[in-house]
């Protein structure tokens, strides 16, 4: 017999906010990895980046999942986020790669994959190019017998990177731009899985590490 869910509170300031078709969710500066997530109402609509919230959310396995909300102050200043006076700007729109991925693993990440696509690569000229798959383990309601039962299709996003010794800012980079070309593939399929618009940094070129 399941007990009833575990029920918690948790305050701090809204970070960011994911709203897509299977994401209606926000983390907090405190913790961008965390992830709460609202089942009925738009959170657009309840809340913005910015803002000092309480939030009271049921632990159902990994998910937190909202029943109540309270905005405590509108609107906090960036000062206030951690982020000093610091101008929105390019960086604002930078996710990092590993957070990128961890979303991914947290929303159902099934699979990734990559290969290298030989006629758009030359080790001698030092260019490289991959074409990446993620596939996503993706959870639909279906109801039988006016009974909720809950089944899961898998769904596959493709994308392109490159890379060559010249767009790898990072000295310790340039000679491993077949890895990054590799790397910056996989990361644009994780953006399309996880309706991510922001650029990674690997794609900026301005990392010093690629695994």
């Amino acid at each position: 017999m399941v007990g009833p869910a575990q029920r918690e509170i948790k305050e701090g300031i809204v970070k960011w906010i994911s709203k897509s078709d299977k994401n209606n969710s926000f983390c907090l500066t405190e913790n961008d990895k965390i992830w709460y997530k609202h089942q009925e109402e738009n959170i657009e609509d309840l809340i913005a980046a910015g803002d000092e919230v309480k939030v009271g959310f049921e632990l159902e396995g990994t998910t937190r999942v909202i029943y109540s909300i309270e905005i405590v102050k509108k609107g906090v200043k960036q000062a206030e986020t951690g982020q000093g006076n610091k101008k929105e700007g390019w960086e604002d729109e930078i996710i990092a790669f590993k957070d990128l991925l961890n979303r991914a693993h947290e929303d159902g990440l099934w699979g990734i994959s990559a290969q290298v696509i030989p006629e758009l690569t030359n080790m001698k000229e030092e260019y490289a190019t991959f074409k990446a798959s993620v596939t996503m383990r993706v959870k639909i309601a279906d109801y039988k017998g006016g009974i909720k039962h809950d089944e899961f299709t898998f769904k596959t996003y493709e994308a392109h990177g490159d890379a060559t010794q010249k767009n790898c800012q990072s000295t310790m980079i340039k000679p491993h731009f077949l890895r990054m070309a590799e790397t910056r593939a996989v990361a644009r399929a994780l953006r399309w899985a996880t309706n991510n618009a922001k650029v990674t940094d690997v794609e900026t070129g301005d990392v010093n590490d690629v695994d």
